[in-house]
């Protein structure tokens, strides 16, 4: 939740997550000052660790789960749309 941060930037730990609703969020600095969009420009894509996955996974029919390297796919889990 907002608490914790939703989530956190693996490789931008200079980032956090201000605000989550379904799959958009609002990207702030850590330390409150503004964005530098040439460093993140519209469109960049951010590697984000969710602390709650259900915002992250309800909109998909599967997860990828990667190596220790972070980059290769060992696993792919199908999502369970009911019980």
């Amino acid at each position: 939740g907002k608490e914790s941060g939703y989530g956190c930037f693996p490789l931008n730990p200079e980032l956090r997550i201000a605000n989550l609703k379904q799959e958009c969020g609002e990207v702030t600095s850590v330390d409150g000052a503004p964005l530098d969009f040439r460093r993140y420009p519209i469109g960049a894509l951010l590697r984000i660790a969710p602390h709650h996955s259900c915002a992250s996974t309800h909109q998909h029919r599967s997860v990828n789960v990667l190596g220790a390297d972070g980059d290769t796919v060992v696993e792919e889990w199908k999502i369970c749309k009911g019980w």
